[in-house]
């Protein structure tokens, strides 16, 4: 039978404490993943009410950009860091645009997402993604009963009542 030596003995019980912190950490961050996730709950106002959830996912080189959100032509309002509006609209047929600009004004990004009938009582998302070092539509211009969805990390910024505001397309 072999004894191990004191430095065997010493290296063990640093790898183990090693290890200890190494599985600390992992849980923290999967805690911080999981709590960070929001969902998209604002609550319908009416039997013929619209949610259009209109969100901006950024990315760590996107910070300074300014996002800025049109319907049916108007400006709606801007989108700080992965913020959302929550925007209540009549059912019917919206156009949706993006605009991006660079911190000195800049357009970087002209995004068009046509136009699509939205029905009563359902809830639409419609994201503007920053990946890698553009800014892009997502592969789906509009995600369909979101209500309640888990989107990672966006916070509401804004909830809107449109509906007698902006009217539908003809």
């Amino acid at each position: 039978m072999r004894m191990l030596s004191l430095p065997s003995v010493k290296n063990l019980k640093i790898i183990s404490g090693r290890s200890r912190i190494s599985f600390l950490l992992c849980i923290f961050f999967i805690a911080i993943t999981f709590t960070s996730c929001k969902s998209f709950d604002t609550k319908f106002r009416s039997d013929q009410d619209t949610l259009l959830y209109a969100t901006r996912q950024n990315s760590i080189f996107s910070y300074g950009d300014t996002v800025h959100f049109y319907l049916n032509g108007q400006k709606i309002g801007e989108l700080e860091g992965d913020t959302y509006f929550a925007l209540h609209i009549k059912p019917g047929r919206y156009s949706v645009n993006w605009k991006v600009y660079s911190g000195s004004g800049e357009l970087l990004a002209d995004l068009d997402y046509g136009s699509a009938v939205f029905k009563a009582g359902v809830a639409y998302g419609c994201a503007v993604n920053h990946a890698g070092f553009a800014w892009r539509k997502p592969f789906d211009n509009y995600d369909v009963d979101i209500q309640g969805a888990m989107r990672r990390g966006v916070n509401l910024a804004e909830e809107i009542d449109l509906r007698d505001k902006i009217k539908p397309l003809k």
